[in-house]
This record gives structure tokens, sequence and C-alpha cells, in this order.
């Protein structure tokens, strides 16, 4: 029996000991697979520092998510979650991946311009997201008043989304999380498997 193999069987055994710890995690169209709860102490590098903080920490077969990577969207049970740290064990047969907290159900309206055949075309469309709460951005140093952003991580299912081209730097999502309305301004836009998953900051 190889060393991969004893990995991978000895996952299978905490697995049946531990049952309550179990939940089925998914990435993209083709990946998934059981995944136990682990420890969370000892984190691993985020995915950068404007990443989510690591809220829950799961060991995976690696052979389950070939193409698994940090920043990547997943759905642990029915929740939405990004990968922000990836540790795997010396022979390569398991993954420790750090999650962020779920994200939050949030209908928006989402808001940008594309150019078209040397014209501007107004996008909006009302449009379900899921947020997730990122702590504070970095201030803005040229502002005449000291002024602040909040920070946000959006996701949206790929399929859901109603234009040709992608989600875009500069375009805004209108929300109210929790019945607070806010207006974020897209900064990065990435698109991981089913799902675009958008950085986002709006000044507080």
């Amino acid at each position: 029996m190889s060393l991969r193999e004893d990995f991978r069987n000895a996952l299978g055994s905490i697995a049946a000991a531990v049952p309550e710890a179990v939940r089925t995690m998914r990435h993209g169209e083709t990946e998934q697979g059981a995944v136990v709860q682990s420890s969370s102490r000892d984190f691993a590098e985020a995915v950068s520092d404007a990443a989510p903080e690591e809220a829950a920490r799961y060991v995976a077969n690696a052979a389950d998510f070939p193409t698994l990577e940090q920043g990547a969207a997943v759905e642990l049970g029915e929740s939405l979650r990004v990968v922000v740290s990836m540790k795997t064990d010396p022979v390569g047969a398991t993954f420790t991946v750090g999650l962020s907290a779920e994200f939050e159900k949030c209908p928006a309206a989402y808001k940008g311009t594309r150019r078209e055949n040397g014209k501007a075309r107004t996008i909006q469309h009302p449009l379900d997201i899921l947020l997730l709460e990122n702590g504070t951005a970095d201030n803005y140093a040229d502002a005449l008043a000291p002024t602040y952003a909040t920070a946000y991580i959006a996701a949206i299912r790929a399929d859901d989304w109603p234009e040709t081209s992608a989600p875009d730097p500069s375009d805004t999502i209108e929300v109210a999380p929790g019945g607070h309305p806010l207006v974020l301004k897209v900064s990065t836009a990435t698109r991981h498997g089913g799902w675009y998953i958008l950085k986002c900051r709006t000044r507080g």
C-alpha cells in the first residue's frame, strides 16, 4: 500500500468514526467529495491581504478536487464559501482547505457601462448575489478629509449573469444587506468555475 493510500484511508477512517464532522463540498460542475472538519489552528497563508478571514477548515481527498485553488468558490452543503487557504500533505493525497464564512443571499441591482462598436451602453439588471463583508479596506489618502472603505466580496453564479461580457471593474452593485442600503464599487472580477467572484468596496 502506498503512502497516498495510507493518507486517504486515514481520512476515510476519521470520517467513519466522526460522521457529524463530515460535509459534502462541491467545486465547479464536476468536482465533489466528502470533507472532514479539522482544527482551525495554525492558519495557512490567505489568498491575499484582501482575502476574507478563515472561518472553518476541512480535509479533502486531493483526487476529488483536481482543479481546486485558493480564491475559488466552493459549495459546502447549502452554503457558498471562498477558499482562503490550502495545504497539501507531504505526499499530495489530501488537502487541508481553509474556508471563509458563509455568504449572505441578497437581491441587488447591478449597473455598469459597456463599450460596443464605439458606443457606450448602460447595463442595469436586478440580480440575486451572495455577499460577504470583508473588513475595512485601505483609506483614501488623496481625499480632502479622511474617508474609509468597507470591503466586500460578492459572488454571482455564472448561469445567472445576463450579459455576454463578464462583470467588470468600475461596475457598481446596489444592495441592502440587513436592510442597510449600500452602493459597492467593483474593484476586481475573477471567474472561478461556475461563479464570478468580485472584490468590492464602499466608502463609509
